[in-house]
């Protein structure tokens, strides 16, 4: 997890150097997004197996299963609702609406 977050940065800086450069943006940045993704989802499974190892009791780890799928319902959420109104200001733009 550790040497994955490090690569995640470094990804977000080349995405960031390549955009101002030619302000087009690069090929590799749907690799940077869903490995971004990958990551939240493995630090959710791992806060989980940790939790496991530390033989956290059974409050506790009902505690952090409802956090994260709150969080996960949250980021869905937000993340239907941003293509919504970016289709919806697309079409805007285009004189469809």
């Amino acid at each position: 997890m550790v040497c994955g977050l490090l690569l995640q940065p470094a990804l977000g800086l080349l995405h960031h150097r390549y955009y101002v450069r030619g302000q087009t943006r690069p090929a590799f940045r749907y690799g940077h997004i869903w490995y971004g993704r990958l990551l939240i989802a493995l630090g959710i499974v791992n806060g989980a197996l940790g939790l496991n190892l530390s033989l956290a009791s059974n409050n506790f780890r009902i505690g952090y299963s409802v956090a994260a799928a709150g969080m996960v319902v949250v980021y869905l959420l937000v993340k239907v609702l941003k293509g919504f109104t970016e289709r919806t200001s697309r079409k805007q733009a285009q004189g469809e609406i």
